[in-house]
């Protein structure tokens, strides 16, 4: 699987394509995403969110737009991020804990109660569930601590050797993430 990472944006968000399956993990500054596409002449199907945090989602409607790409994700976001910033965002399929398009869909509230992380062969991508020698913050609106305690248990569950790729930061894996 060939996989080209981004990093992009003011806080230098990380994102994904999974250039042979035709799928984009996490959205920021799409005009960049969307000239890497037609230069390399991918077909973009599908927008995988981890989270509806908005340095994940940064013009997520212009590269729909574009591309006609259908964007997935967790509805359990959707209320809190109208709620504390205004931005409506409409999935076109709501991914729940399980199996769609050869891709594990694992739930991982904590950071936001719509957390995911997505599992593809042996290659996590973890949002801002899991970062290198760390975690996400809990203490935004719809954050917990209590949550993110037991979705990063779930994921120290996973074969050890998996890669990890987060939504900032360095690539790491789960045996380097293991408690002590």
């Amino acid at each position: 699987m060939e996989i080209k990472h981004f990093k992009l944006g003011a806080i230098n968000t990380n994102v994904y394509l999974l250039v042979n399956k035709g799928i984009l993990i996490d959205c920021e500054e799409s005009e960049k995403i969307y000239n890497y596409l037609l230069k390399n002449k991918i077909k973009l199907r599908y927008i995988f969110l981890t989270h509806l945090h908005p340095d994940h989602i940064n013009g997520l409607e212009f590269l729909k737009k574009k591309t006609n790409a259908l964007v997935c994700g967790s509805d359990r976001d959707i209320n809190l991020l109208e709620n504390y910033l205004g931005i409506k965002v409409k999935l076109d399929k709501i991914l729940i804990e399980s199996e769609f398009e050869g891709i594990k869909v694992i739930s991982t509230p904590g950071h936001s109660p719509g957390s995911l992380c997505f599992l593809v062969d042996d290659n996590l991508f973890s949002g801002d569930t899991l970062f290198y020698h760390a975690y996400g913050r809990t203490d935004l609106p719809g954050g917990s601590e209590k949550d993110m305690g037991n979705s990063l248990k779930n994921l120290f569950e996973l074969n050890k050797e998996i890669k990890v790729y987060p939504g900032h930061g360095r690539f790491t894996t789960i045996k380097e993430e293991l408690p002590i």
